[in-house]
């Protein structure tokens, strides 16, 4: 075997065994988990903004959309979805309202807080038959939690079927406040 060939090998089996690996047990240890458990945040995540949290997220909906042309409406139905998209602190929803186009408040779905485990989510349904909400409808969505966690996902799933036609599209929710 050629000398050069032969430093080379020996060079990398010394950095391996100084260090080489102990960074790939390092790294193994903190990107591995346990299967059905979520990955820990990094503790710089977890721990930033130690405060308490709240906000309020604005969501487009839709309780029908215009077909060929404006005097005739495709209704849908509306699934509003927050889910919590911490793998370990739970976040609380404090109100769900319902807008109709003309912003006036057409319902309330939630009075009461409600709890969201990690990674847990809760749903809200308007009925396709329920066009009160009109093609302007919104959700106003409050949450807080005791601890910074990561933002909720929250968006409206609209869909409808009729006659042999399908449509579905989601609407993202837009934080409006933040405390």
């Amino acid at each position: 075997m050629p000398r050069s060939i032969v430093i080379a090998l020996l060079l990398l089996a010394s950095a391996c065994s100084r260090g080489g690996g102990e960074g790939r047990h390092a790294s193994a240890s903190s990107g591995d988990t346990l299967p059905g458990r979520p990955p820990a945040l990094p503790p710089a995540a977890a721990d930033s903004g130690a405060g308490p949290v709240r906000q309020v997220v604005y969501v487009p909906a839709y309780s029908h959309v215009y077909s060929r042309d404006y005097g005739r409406t495709f209704d849908l139905a509306v699934i509003l979805s927050i889910r919590n998209t911490d793998p370990e602190r739970s976040l609380t929803i404090a109100g769900v309202q319902y807008y109709g186009t003309d912003g006036r408040l057409v319902r309330t779905y939630q009075r009461t807080p409600r709890t969201l485990a990690p990674l847990a989510a809760a749903e809200y349904v308007v009925e396709a038959v329920d066009t009160e909400g009109g093609s302007g409808a919104s959700f106003l969505v409050e949450w807080s939690a005791p601890a910074r966690v990561t933002d909720p996902v929250i968006q409206a799933v609209n869909i409808g079927t009729e006659a042999g036609q399908g449509i579905s599209f989601v609407s993202e929710g837009r934080a409006l406040v933040r405390h």
